[in-house]
């Protein structure tokens, strides 16, 4: 059998949002366990592996296009808890976001600690073996 043991963490190359997002992470599990991909392209490979051993993922969508890209991936996106944060709150943007079906859904302009909170749900539900003891 195989153990889900890594957080699969999308982000925007080279962005403020995506640095601070990074850290909440890594706050919470050991950086060993954190698969960090910045382009489509890479999380295609990840999530289309049958084994891929993700336990979870957060994703940052920079933009509405990046959003309708996403939409690729859904059926993949589907088979894991995931969190969504949307770039802004236009009713498109949000209605795109919910057919992903996150677990929990947020906004760019966060301060991130409402992630933190429902990630480490998220993590303790799925018995995640890489939680970062010296923050927990």
């Amino acid at each position: 059998m195989v153990h889900n043991s890594n957080i699969l963490l999308y982000l925007p190359p080279a962005q403020a949002d995506g640095i601070k997002l990074r850290t909440m992470v890594a706050s919470v599990v050991v950086r060993e366990n954190i698969v960090i991909v910045c382009n489509m392209e890479k999380l295609f490979r990840v999530l289309s592996q049958p084994m891929h051993g993700i336990a979870a993922a957060i994703i940052l969508v920079s933009t509405y296009q990046e959003l309708l890209e996403l939409q690729k991936f859904k059926d993949m996106i589907l088979r894991i808890p995931t969190i969504l944060i949307l770039p802004d709150q236009n009713r498109d943007t949000i209605t795109k976001g919910f057919v992903l079906r996150p677990r929990f859904l947020t906004y760019a302009d966060s301060d991130f600690s409402d992630v933190r909170d429902v990630f480490r749900k998220i993590i303790s539900k799925v018995n995640f073996p890489g939680i970062n003891r010296a923050y927990a």
